[in-house]
């Protein structure tokens, strides 16, 4: 019975990871600027992936919209930015192997429009730049699966910026994370079921 003990607990691994692959959590989720811009309120997660809510409608004090837009258009900001943090749990069995930032959005194409985008993240305490002054189109992944963390703090921030002839937003976020499964020293995976 001892031969069939590494293919057990590989089938029940398996068999965990198919029937709880949305178990890992995001928790603390958090933006740095509320009511504009990301939004930690409405932000949602299914199957291992955080979509990043995003504010809208406009703040009734000074009328400037809060969906996180830059134009030189009355009542948008010329320059907007936002940073959304959370914390990534892996279930019991398992580790966090690679955290994917996907960014989509909208530019200007007039020829005279000028427009960037900045985004950087710091993933597990590293920080890294995403893109400076580009598109805001994007995706970028960080594989973490050889630091064996069950619990990752992730933390992006996006800014925009214009011209005198720009106009640029981000009209979707998200984040999805997959997992490996633990190992022990001998190399044998780590069974569920003990």
């Amino acid at each position: 019975m001892m031969k069939f003990r590494p293919l057990i607990s590989i089938a029940a691994f398996a068999l965990s990871l198919a029937t709880s692959a949305s178990a890992q959590s995001f928790t603390d989720i958090r933006d740095a600027a509320p009511n504009r811009n990301f939004s930690a309120t409405t932000s949602s997660s299914s199957d291992g992936v955080l979509t990043i809510g995003l504010d809208t409608g406009y703040d009734p004090s000074t009328f400037v919209n809060n969906t996180f837009r830059a134009s030189n258009l009355s009542y948008f900001p010329r320059s907007t930015s936002d940073t959304i943090a959370f914390v990534v749990t892996a279930p019991s069995g398992s580790h966090i192997a690679t955290i994917t930032y996907s960014q989509s959005g909208v530019v200007n194409s007039s020829r005279t429009a000028v427009q960037r985008s900045a985004v950087h993240w710091t993933v597990g305490g590293f920080p890294s730049v995403i893109t400076d002054f580009g598109a805001p189109n994007l995706s970028a992944t960080v594989d973490v699966g050889a630091l064996n963390l069950s619990s990752v703090p992730v933390s992006i921030t996006a800014a925009l910026f214009v011209g005198p002839t720009g106009d640029i937003q981000i009209t979707s976020a998200s984040v999805t994370v997959t997992l490996a499964p633990d190992v022990q020293s001998d190399g044998s995976l780590v069974s569920i079921l003990d």
